[in-house]
């Protein structure tokens, strides 16, 4: 759906003159009944004009009449398209000055500080808009309980849309008047509307909404929004026909914020010391933490897709737990088959709920991730992720029938075609050896990955066992990876998309040179770099530079390019969330076409960059997913030692003056340092 913003209208007055004689601009007329007004809302909807839509419908409600089902509805939407583009937007930039703030870049806060004040300008202008509206015409007109819930409710939200960015007195001001609607509307509510009605349930979900987000209050949001769902699930069998679908949505939207908000609760506990025991003896309720990170990558707020999938076919992932009641698997064999058998069963029944076809993703943590492999072979599992899952040997060996069950593992992965990947925490885990935790190798060409957390890109930490699964450095790129697999179709999309997004460096991406190329045209203006120095580009700009490449000694023959980006990206490798500038390598000689061709990678990699005289990773927070820096290595061997045109071509593009650029051609000697357990 085209957003508010990017719609514009002329109005063309009698004085004006912009329309040619040829064709002269028709005169706008205004409606002449309420039918009129309503029927040009509704062309103006299908037309995504909504600020049109606004005037005709805010022309119909300030009638001091009762507004039909009908009319009311196409009131809300259009105003909640109207200040939905614009919050959005106010997010965006919002998220930018703060990244800006936290790089020092003053000059740059100052412009984005002016335009957000711009933003919130046009917000609470809409805002005051609808709530004089309602406050003056639509409240008291209003006869049934079913429109005194809808108009006090829309009061609440339109204070809270405008305590989200007010400060101060004006924050408190908005968000007691908000609080004063929703009780209003909560009052009518419990009254006049069954539990399952869509108006009460959109109420509750709203309600907790702003407990949650404006009165900072996870207690009393989780209490509401539980209660109100509670309500609902007790009376579902007298839900009408007619309004079943609204509210189930609307039921489901309470449950995934009742999952994230929980989430983020026990996080919280978890990080004061009040962790449970995971993997053997562990709990089902440790998917909260990915099921939460992909809801907040999924959704930027409630109803609202985040804008890196709202133009792609990829839906959101629904999290089934399994509850072993937290058994000790580790060291009883018969505890482990029944668990195998139990989740057998429940696979089963999950795939059940959904069209024929559909295939799962199973993840394990600890013992779940022997679990998860005993489950194959099994067609209707597409990819397998485990967590600090012992592979290779069982962590207690009691009990023969655990050998039997890992030698039967063994035997299955070295035919089966499934992609797994196991992401192990390294030393930092005191549960289980590091040498346990790496996938057998397989007999034949089939995807399997062990991937260390000390050399997961955006991570490079050691993880513990029981932190595995709330890491937040390893949960969301997990969750990422999970939500990819949506579209993937085949294993080696599959495949693909894994050794994309839990990336630890040892391989190289799909490359995509393409028809890239440099020639003479693009070289006549490029810069050359004398022998023996490097190439730092700081702010940087679009621009090509020339690294020659010496031929007068042996070691010309074994010298490596390396080229170091910051904030940007060469090929598909950068930061989760970089700036435009891309680098591009080639290699080239000085012939009569002067054509320069990709250089292929022997290393493409994203790697940490501390801050010097600060801890890394930083204590208690880790690396931002925004953090590192793109590694390219490749060697350049001289072909012809006679020949001295050689030389590497680095284009830049894109820069906008953030990030920098460094590359050097250095012989390719190993770095020896001597180390000594003495003093």
């Amino acid at each position: 759906m085209a957003s508010a913003a990017g719609l514009s209208r002329r109005r063309v007055g009698a004085g004006s003159a912009a329309c040619s004689s040829h064709h002269p601009q028709q005169p706008i007329t205004m409606p002449e009944s309420r039918e009129d007004s309503v029927y040009l809302a509704k062309l103006a909807e299908q037309a995504e004009r909504y600020e049109e839509m606004v005037e005709n419908m805010k022309r119909v409600a300030s009638s001091d009449q009762e507004l039909t089902v009908e009319e009311r509805n196409l009131l809300s939407v259009a105003y909640k398209n109207v200040i939905g583009a614009r919050r959005a937007s106010w997010r965006i930039v919002s998220s930018i000055e703060q990244k800006e703030e936290s790089k020092g870049n003053e000059a740059q806060v100052s412009m984005i500080k002016g335009y957000r004040e711009k933003i919130e300008s046009e917000l609470a202008k809409i805002c005051e808009d609808i709530l004089d509206v309602l406050d003056k015409h639509l409240i008291p007109s209003a006869a049934s309980g079913e429109s005194k819930v809808f108009y006090h409710k829309m009061m609440g939200d339109y204070h809270r849309y405008l305590a989200e960015f007010a400060t101060g007195d004006k924050r408190k001001d908005s968000a007691d008047k908000s609080l004063e609607a929703y009780k209003a509307a909560s009052d009518v509510a419990v009254t006049e509307l069954p539990p399952t009605h869509p108006i009460r349930l959109g109420l509750a979900l709203n309600f907790s909404v702003f407990y949650y987000e404006i009165l900072n209050s996870p207690d009393r949001a989780c209490h509401l929004a539980k209660q109100a769902f509670d309500d609902a699930i007790a009376e579902l069998d007298t839900l009408s026909e007619e309004s079943y679908k609204d509210s189930t949505l609307i039921m489901q939207l309470l449950r995934d914020n009742l999952t994230l908000w929980t989430s983020d609760m026990q996080d919280s506990a978890d990080k004061a010391g009040d962790a449970k025991d995971e993997g053997n003896a562990g709990s089902s309720h440790q998917v909260r933490s990915l099921a939460s990170s992909a809801t907040r990558q999924y959704f930027s707020s409630p109803y609202i897709i985040s804008h890196e999938f709202d133009t792609r076919s990829l839906k959101p992932l629904d999290f089934f737990a399994v509850e072993f009641n937290e058994d000790l698997s580790a060291f009883h064999g018969s505890t482990l088959d029944s668990q195998i058998a139990y989740t057998s069963r429940a696979v089963s029944y999950i795939l059940s709920l959904y069209p024929r076809g559909t295939r799962i993703i199973v993840m394990g943590h600890s013992m779940g991730g022997v679990v998860a492999t005993s489950l194959l072979p099994d067609p209707n599992i597409s990819t397998i992720i485990t967590m600090s899952t012992p592979h290779t040997l069982p962590p207690a060996r009691f009990d023969s029938r655990i050998d039997k069950l890992y030698n039967n593992i063994r035997l299955t992965l070295e035919n089966d075609t499934t992609p797994i990947v196991s992401i192990c925490g390294g030393a930092t885990d005191m549960m289980i050896t590091s040498e346990s935790c790496i996938l057998p190798e397989p007999e034949k060409d089939v995807f399997r990955r062990t991937v260390f957390t000390s050399a997961l890109e955006g991570a490079w930490s050691g993880v513990g066992h029981r932190e595995m699964v709330w890491c937040h450095q390893v949960r969301w790129r997990v969750a990422r990876a999970a939500l990819e697999l949506g579209t993937a179709n085949t294993e080696k999309s599959r495949s693909a998309i894994l050794d994309k997004w839990l990336r630890d460096g040892h391989s190289l991406p799909v490359v995509r040179n393409g028809d890239d190329y440099l020639d003479a045209s693009d070289l006549a203006d490029s810069h050359l770099v004398l022998p023996g120095q490097t190439l730092v580009v700081k702010n940087p700009r679009s621009s090509i530079h020339r690294l020659p490449i010496s031929s007068d000694s042996v070691t010309s023959q074994k010298r490596r390019l390396r080229v170091l980006v910051s904030q940007g990206s060469i090929q598909d490798v950068s930061p989760q969330h970089p700036v435009s500038l891309r680098v591009s390598v080639f290699t080239c000689a000085e012939t009569s076409t002067a054509k320069c061709t990709p250089l292929s990678p022997d290393t493409l990699k994203l790697i940490p960059n501390p801050m010097p005289g600060r801890s890394f990773p930083v204590p208690k927070e880790g690396s931002d997913e925004s953090e590192g820096v793109v590694l390219f290595e490749s060697s350049v061997p001289v072909k012809d030692s006679s020949l001295h045109g050689e030389w590497i071509g680095i284009r830049i593009e894109n820069g906008d003056g953030q990030g920098w650029v460094v590359a050097s051609i250095d012989d390719n000697a190993p770095v020896v340092s001597s180390a000594s357990t003495f003093c």
